[in-house]
């Protein structure tokens, strides 16, 4: 690549500060005054820089230096304080996970959190609170069950000889109830030791809650003192706020030693030397300038961008924005036209050719003779379309126009339309049966024709009931009667809506709910109805029933005793003992016994077994699983049966059971050969 040489005249300018006129410098030129010992260089015409000296420098830089130990000994106060605010801040986590660990549990800091938490024994409290409710509840309805059996029993015995079986019946049914009332009522008794259990659980948990809250605060926020002595000038939040205002101090003393190094530097080139472009200092000052020994390309440092040319020589200064900026401008290499492929150097003669403008003629653009061919249809002209195409329309719309649109002349028409002729008949004007005058249809010049108007007085009736007409207004307001008032020519009524019935207090009527009226002096006395439904202060019935300390009385409103009622429950209890036996199966021999029990409780029966069929068990055969006791007389009251195998519960249906005097049998259209049969039947004596 050629290298142009460029020769260059150095000029500079001296004398007092004082007579010194930056305007008046040309580029490339120095100013240096006598005076005051300052030096300026001109880089563009308006564009002047004062340069920097080593003896300014020096002097601001002491003027820093004290500025940053300030700040130094600053940061060193900020950054024990934070240290302190973190250490304050850690503790008051530490104790805030322990509150939230003893409060409701799941930070994992103590084994077993989950369930020994405040919350936890909170709930268990509460389980237990409503377990003993529900038992105390099933405790009163059994209760109320034993009795309503033992008043039924009492009843019955009177027709001991023929009712015995009943009466033995009931007595049963009574023991069963009062028996699960007892044990519902000991449930009760054990839920509500369960429930105190558990909140006294929740209040030590709680507590230790509380502890581990109030001593969280007390590291984070403090507490006035109420924890730790002097905790509010030694917490998280005080050393916090202290290191904020330490760092805000430091950041403004920072500003100022920044301001002075910019005021010292602001506007000043530093000489810094000759350099090649690639050992330019990573981090320069601002203000440095070199002049770069080598050829280069500049790269994203630079504020012109990336990819730019220059030659051997050129003055390069890193600016406040921390960019490279070039002094001399952007240096020519070469020249091309944008329809040329190559650049050119040296004395370049660029064509109409060389940038693509070989087909535009040299001439004045008034001057230009376009060519151009009339388009076949008439269509208008649109964006895009080149000057041929547009002249080219317009020549056909020309083209196309009639002598009409040049000479504006009606009788240059087509199919101009026939206008008919108008006969010259006479107008007559009449007004009241009297002629006033005529005129006809083609006369020529005007005919004035004059008319009377002879009703001009206008008499407005007055309204009435049924009669449009005139009214007036200023009637006087009479109670609820209002005037009629006008408003740009319209009507209203000003109605004063007040509403002064305040007591919206109602009495309870028969139709109605409302207040009951005072009780006064009707003592011992309820409000009720009467037989049509009146309500009113009236004697309440007397509801007493008689007692019976006996088992033969045959009364229906009367009561049993309680002393009778503990006879009853002996005479229960000698019933209820029950008789469970498993003895006198006799198993088939294609089945196993894996569980049977049979259980006679009063005059019910329950049986309930389990058994497994061996390989005999096939379908097809009857499958007759056990005999049982002749004495057992089952009827088919069947709960329950089902067929497991594999692990599949099966329900297979009360009709695959049979249960006679004598055996129980599996229909025989189902294979149990490896499968499990499970039944439960219960039926009465």
């Amino acid at each position: 690549m050629a290298i142009n040489t460029i020769k260059a005249t150095m000029q500079m300018r001296r004398g007092a500060e004082q007579h010194f006129d930056p305007d008046q410098m040309t580029a490339g030129e120095w100013a240096v005054s006598m005076d005051s010992k300052k030096v300026w260089m001109c880089f563009s015409p308006g564009i002047v820089r004062r340069m920097a000296t080593y003896e300014a420098f020096e002097e601001d830089m002491k003027i820093i230096q004290q500025i940053l130990s300030t700040c130094q000994d600053i940061q060193e106060a900020v950054e024990a304080f934070e240290q302190l605010a973190e250490q304050h801040k850690n503790h008051a986590e530490i104790y805030s996970k322990e509150s939230k660990s003893w409060a409701v549990g799941g930070t994992g800091t103590r084994v077993g959190e989950d369930t020994n938490n405040s919350k936890y024994w909170n709930q268990q409290s509460a389980n237990s609170a409503s377990s003993a409710a529900s038992s105390a509840a099933t405790a009163t309805e059994k209760a109320t069950s034993a009795g309503t059996s033992a008043t039924s029993a009492g009843n019955s015995a009177t027709s001991a000889a023929s009712s015995a079986a009943t009466a033995t019946q009931k007595a049963t049914e009574a023991g069963s109830s009062a028996s699960a009332a007892g044990q519902s009522a000991q449930d009760a008794a054990g839920s509500a030791a369960d429930a105190k259990i558990s909140e006294d659980s929740a209040a030590a948990s709680a507590g230790q809650a509380e502890d581990f809250s109030l001593t969280s605060k007390s590291y984070a926020v403090g507490t006035d003192g109420k924890v730790r002595p002097g905790d509010a000038t030694d917490n998280s939040k005080y050393y916090s706020d202290l290191a904020q205002y330490l760092t805000d101090e430091a950041a403004k003393l920072l500003d100022q030693a920044q301001k002075l190094i910019s005021a010292a530097t602001a506007g000043a080139l530093i000489p810094s030397g000759t350099v090649a472009f690639e050992n330019l200092p990573a981090e320069p000052k601002v203000g440095s300038m070199y002049n770069i020994s080598n050829a280069f390309v500049t790269d994203e440092r630079f504020a012109e961008g990336a990819g730019i040319q220059y030659n051997p020589g050129a003055n390069i200064y890193w600016t406040a924005d921390g960019q490279w900026d070039v002094m001399i401008g952007v240096q020519v290499t070469g020249v091309k036209g944008a329809a040329e492929s190559f650049y050119r150097q040296g004395n370049v003669n660029l064509t109409p050719v060389n940038i693509g403008l070989g087909n535009v003629p040299n001439v004045a653009t008034n001057d230009q003779t376009p060519t151009f061919t009339q388009a076949a249809t008439r269509e208008n002209i649109a964006s895009g379309n080149k000057m041929s195409v547009i002249f080219g329309k317009i020549m056909k719309w020309f083209a196309d126009l009639k002598t009409v649109a040049f000479s504006g002349s009606y009788t240059d028409l087509t199919n101009k339309p026939t206008i008919p002729t108008v006969g010259n008949g006479t107008v007559t004007i009449k007004q009241a049966g009297a002629q006033k005058g005529t005129f006809t249809m083609n006369q020529n010049g005007n005919t004035t024709i004059e008319l009377t108007d002879n009703n001009t007085v206008y008499s407005l009736p007055l309204a009435a009931a049924g009669t449009r007409g005139g009214v007036k207004i200023g009637y006087a307001a009479n109670g609820k009667n209002y005037p009629v008032q006008l408003s740009n020519e319209q009507m209203y009524v000003n109605v004063p809506w007040t509403d002064t019935n305040t007591n919206t207090w109602k009495a309870n009527s028969k139709t109605s709910e409302g207040y009951v009226a005072a009780g006064g002096t009707n003592a011992n006395k309820v409000w009720k109805t009467d037989g049509s439904g009146n309500p009113g202060w009236r004697d309440d019935a007397n509801s007493w029933r008689g007692i019976q300390n006996n088992l033969t009385s045959t009364a229906t409103d009367q009561s049993l005793s309680a002393a009778q009622g503990k006879a009853l429950k002996g005479m229960i209890d000698a019933l209820n003992t029950g008789i469970a036996f498993d003895s006198g199966i006799t198993v088939s021999n294609r089945f196993v016994k894996i569980r049977f029990t049979c259980r006679v409780k009063g005059n019910r029966v329950l049986m309930q077994g389990i058994f497994y069929g061996n390989s005999t068990a096939v379908e097809g055969q009857n499958h007759a699983i056990a005999n049982i006791s002749s004495n057992i007389k089952p009827s088919t009251q069947i709960d329950t049966i089902a067929c497991i195998q594999d692990g599949n519960y099966h329900y297979l249906g009360s009709a695959c059971l049979t249960v006679t005097a004598n055996n129980i049998q599996v229909s025989s259209n189902i294979s149990m050969a490896g499968r499990y049969v499970q039944f439960s039947v219960s039926y009465d004596l």
